[in-house]
């Protein structure tokens, strides 16, 4: 597995965000930031207009007919959204999506240090279970659980990232990661915090 370089954040955005952060954080500077990614946003009918104008509330559309296309939308809406696809498609269905726990549903020091424990058990660092959990939430167990299971995904993704194999596995059998590409850069991450090194083999 090879880790490439993510493009560069153009100097007049990093300008632009600093200057909003600054207003409230005076003393932060360009020295502070640890990592920056650009990417693209899909919204909703686009046109010649600048794309400050548009909404980015998300759309559903079905076209032809069978077909739901979504679009638009946000990373923090993806619950709505799947909740309003399932509307159309089951209109009479009760969503249980409501009802589900999400992330932490403990105190995160009571879950800090149960995952330290554990992870020291299994061989791995106090900090490499504190990171489970702000990765994972609940679902840090089974971070450690695949560990204990298979010793060999301990080890790290590439030197300069906190990623282990361990988490190459998770986004694939968990996150639905197809693609190498969707794993370093999507789920891990690493491209966004620089990492450019050879990853090593699993």
């Amino acid at each position: 597995m090879t880790v490439t370089e993510a493009p560069a954040v153009e100097q007049t955005d990093v300008d632009y965000v600093l200057g909003a952060v600054t207003r409230s954080f005076p003393d932060v500077n360009e020295r502070c930031v640890v990592a920056s990614w650009a990417g693209l946003r899909p919204l909703a009918h686009g046109g010649d207009g600048p794309t400050a104008d548009l909404s980015r509330r998300h759309q559903i559309y079905e076209e032809p007919a069978g077909l739901l296309t979504v679009t638009g939308g946000k990373l923090t809406t993806y619950r709505a959204m799947a909740e309003d696809v399932v509307d159309r498609l089951a209109p009479g269905a009760k969503s249980r999506t409501r009802e589900l726990p999400l992330g932490l549903t403990v105190q995160l020091t009571e879950a800090l240090a149960r995952a330290a424990r554990a992870a020291a058990a299994v061989g791995l660092s106090e900090e490499a279970g504190r990171r489970f959990v702000h990765r994972y939430g609940d679902d840090w167990q089974a971070a450690v659980a695949l560990i204990e299971e298979r010793p060999e995904l301990a080890a790290p993704v590439a030197d300069e990232g906190p990623a282990l194999w361990a988490d190459s596995e998770l986004a694939r059998t968990r996150e639905m990661a197809l693609t190498e590409a969707d794993v370093i850069e999507r789920r891990l991450r690493l491209t966004t915090l620089g990492v450019t090194a050879a990853a090593r083999q699993g």
